[in-house]
Order: structure tokens, then sequence, then C-alpha cells
């Protein structure tokens, strides 16, 4: 899996310069389209079982018979066995969580973060691409999750919570200790086709191509609002996302979003600053396999645009 083609060290990136990647792809507009891989502007994660190894609400699970069967919920909704409408109430209503319950999610993202997550999207916004977060998730703990990793707090959308304020340590102003779960603020995102409608609108009007990056069904339904949908299967493999993504990541790191984001134009900067460490690995990932690309013209394309054919060539004669 990933972790067997290369690990790389966080590194922090210097202030960033959004104009640096628009300039190297104009000095690319005369190459040979088969000589570069596009750059996609926009880029849009999910957060459960994509940027962290759990689904978050399962997490609120308090023993292992509950944990069982809100996971199983889970998963037949991002499967499309289940519909996200139905599921998403259901289990929430089952857990009751507490606010401060929901709070400790995040401390459960942090603990759980996808290798390459942090390192992936700091590298983005360095080289100018706007990140953002869509998530059927709860919102507080994914907000802070995602600004944890580098993301803009205004590019993050979830589902709010809603907590009885006299419920629990009421006195203990500002703190919401024990205030208990009333239900949740309605929102597309707790729908099957609403992390569509929320990223069409995000991406309406802005310029550059877009990529949406997810494990489940509710994650493919953006694909026809994207350029690209690249499928996560690091975390929980779904044959149903495999199968239609137009390309699919197996390996257990985020690593190869880089290569697949950033384009030719992304190496070439990286390059010239001396730090292609992070985007190397994803190559790397994709020469042994670790990438899946539904249509073989675009493999052979990213292939040849990062040299992976020749390298291929040497490792396997």
């Amino acid at each position: 899996m990933g972790g067997d083609v290369g690990r790389v060290q966080a590194v922090s990136p210097s202030p960033r310069q959004p104009d640096r990647l628009q300039l190297v792809l104009m000095s690319f507009s005369h190459a040979k389209p088969q000589t570069r891989w596009p750059a996609y502007r926009h880029i849009v994660f999910d957060c459960d079982a994509t940027l962290s190894a759990v689904e978050g609400i399962d997490s609120l699970a308090v023993d292992d018979d509950t944990r069982t069967e809100i996971a199983a919920l889970t998963d037949a909704a991002m499967s499309g066995e289940a519909s996200l409408d139905d599921v998403y109430a259901e289990r929430l209503s089952a857990l009751q969580p507490s606010r401060d319950a929901v709070r400790n999610v995040r401390d459960t993202y942090r603990r759980t973060a996808v290798e390459g997550a942090a390192e992936v999207i700091a590298t983005l916004r360095e080289l100018g691409h706007e990140v953002y977060v869509v998530s059927g998730g709860l919102a507080e703990p994914v907000r802070e999750f995602a600004v944890h990793l580098g993301v803009a707090p205004e590019n993050v959308h979830a589902v709010e919570a809603i907590h009885d304020q006299l419920s629990g340590q009421w006195w203990g102003a500002g703190t919401g200790s024990g205030q208990q779960y009333s239900g949740h603020v309605s929102s597309e995102l707790t729908t099957d086709d609403g992390k569509a409608a929320v990223v069409g609108r995000l991406l309406s009007g802005r310029q550059g191509g877009s990529m949406m990056v997810g494990d489940g069904l509710t994650d493919l339904a953006a694909r026809r609002v994207v350029d690209i949908f690249v499928g996560f299967g690091g975390v929980s493999s779904r044959p149903v996302v495999a199968e239609a993504a137009d390309v699919y990541i197996a390996a257990d790191s985020l690593y190869a979003v880089l290569p697949l984001a950033a384009g030719t134009a992304g190496r070439a900067v990286l390059e010239r600053d001396g730090y292609t460490e992070t985007f190397d690995v994803g190559c790397r990932q994709a020469r042994a396999g670790l990438v899946k690309f539904n249509d073989s013209t675009n493999k052979q394309r990213f292939f040849e645009a990062f040299g992976l054919l020749e390298e291929a060539t040497d490792d396997h004669p």
C-alpha cells in the first residue's frame, strides 16, 4: 500500500504566492498536450474516510453494539444501499451525542489524519490552489480539523448540530458542557445529492479546473459539477466508486492527489524551489499501480507527463 512506496516529513510552507502556478501554466501553453498533465485550480476534499481514517459520526458510539449498528448504516449510505436522507437523522437520533462528545471528534480526526493530508494541502495552497472541504460530518469538529490541516475556515462546509442550551451544566457560561443533542440544521449535505449542489455553487463563476476527492457515493454525485473526480479507497474501498471514478487511489495515503491536482506545471514550480519529495511519492504510487485510471488515454497522458513510462520500463525489463 501507500506506506510501502515512500513517506515524507511534514514541511511548513512558505508564505502563499497565488500567482506562481499561473505563471508556470503560461510557460506550458505551447507544450504538446501529451507532454503535460493539467493543473486543477480548485480541489474539494471530503473529510470522513478521506482526510481522516474514521467516520466522525460513527466514532460517537459509546459501545461496540451501537458502533456496529451505526457503522453499518453509514456504509449502506456511502455504498448506495440506503438513502443518506433516511440514514442521517437515524444515526444521530440513536447516538444522541452531547456537545462535549461532538467537540471531542476533532481530537479523533487529528489522531487519525490520513497520511499525506497535511503535506498535500500545504503544498497545494503554496502553489496557489484553492482547497475546500465539503462534508456530511458535523460542522464543529470538521471545521477545526480542516483548519488544522491548513484549509481556510470559510472554505469548509458541513452539517451544524443543534444542542439544548438549557441542558447540562448551563451555568458554565460559554462552555456548552453537557448540552444534549436536539437535532441538526436542515442541510443539503444530509441528502444523497447534496454535495453536488454545494460544490456546484462553490465553483460557480470561478476560473480554473476543479477536482473532487472522496470515498463515497455522495462524493461521486459531485462528479457532474467538477472536471475530474478522484475516488479514494485508502480507508474504505467501495467498488461502485472505484468503477465510476475518473481516477481511483488505492493507496492508504493521499500523496497521489498532488501530481493529479498540481500537474506538470506544479511540479516545475516545486522543482525550481527544490521541494519535490511529496510530489514524487505520489508519482511513485501511480507507477506502483496504486492509482487506477478508468480512461486509458488519461493514464497514458499522466504517465508520459511525469516520465513514468520510462521508469516503469527500467523497473520491469
